[in-house]
């Protein structure tokens, strides 16, 4: 299984799909996933009511526009409806593909400034977009303060609900 595959699973549902879908492309995907990933992209953005899919649905969609190896295919649907994705693992993953994409496009955007290709902000720009991805990602990692208060905790524990 790859590791993409965990991410589809994940997509399935659209409110996830919504909040992560804009930090990947098709071509972060091997090549047997880009298919199966732009059926199910394609679906969410046309999607008015914001209905999440089963896999089976996912399926029904996938095999509606023909594709080669259908035997195959069949095989990884099963295996995806088998599959439980962990939301944090999988959202790892989509970072640290995007950062990939990030780091790889200012590759070769130094490579066409370096050449006189492009001007020096078009770098800047793809900069500018790393330290954000590293900067929201450093906001999620902070702990909470830990109150040595009773009465905070107190009032936490009883008023929190659960």
């Amino acid at each position: 299984m790859q590791t993409e595959f965990s991410i589809i699973k994940l997509f399935l549902n659209y409110e996830t799909w919504e909040k992560y879908h804009d930090k990947l492309i098709a071509k972060d995907f091997p090549d047997d996933l880009q298919l199966m990933y732009r059926t199910l992209d394609s679906f969410h953005k046309t999607n008015e009511k914001k209905e999440s899919l089963g896999v089976q649905d996912l399926a029904n969609l996938f095999f509606a526009g023909r594709p080669r190896e259908q035997e195959f295919y069949a095989g990884v649907f099963k295996e995806l409806e088998a599959y439980t994705p962990i939301e944090s693992t999988v959202i790892a993953l989509i970072t640290s593909l995007h950062q990939a994409r990030l780091l790889r496009e200012l590759s070769i955007a130094s490579y066409e400034v370096a050449e006189r290709k492009k001007p020096w902000e078009h770098v800047q720009q793809l900069l500018d977009q790393i330290n954000q991805t590293e900067e929201k990602e450093e906001e999620k990692e902070e702990d909470n303060f830990v109150s040595d208060s009773l009465t905070s905790i107190l009032e936490t524990t009883y008023k929190s609900p659960g």
